[in-house]
């Protein structure tokens, strides 16, 4: 959790850059099509970037 004076480009940013203090979340859905819902809060609690993900598209590297 920081705050952040300027802004560095970065190609895994999803959605638009918080620079405000933040705080992220992640929720698990396990159903049929288990997820992750993963989501970036700002200090008043406004959702300022949310993406959803199903468990099976998440690839891990093999050892």
């Amino acid at each position: 959790n920081q705050d952040w004076d300027r802004l560095e480009p970065n190609g895994n940013r999803l959605g638009e850059a918080c620079m405000d203090f933040h705080f992220g979340m992640l929720e698990i859905t396990w159903g049929a099509t288990p997820s992750v819902q993963l989501r970036i809060h700002d200090m008043t609690g406004r959702s300022r970037v949310r993406r959803t993900v199903r468990l099976s598209e998440l690839k891990f590297p093999q050892d």
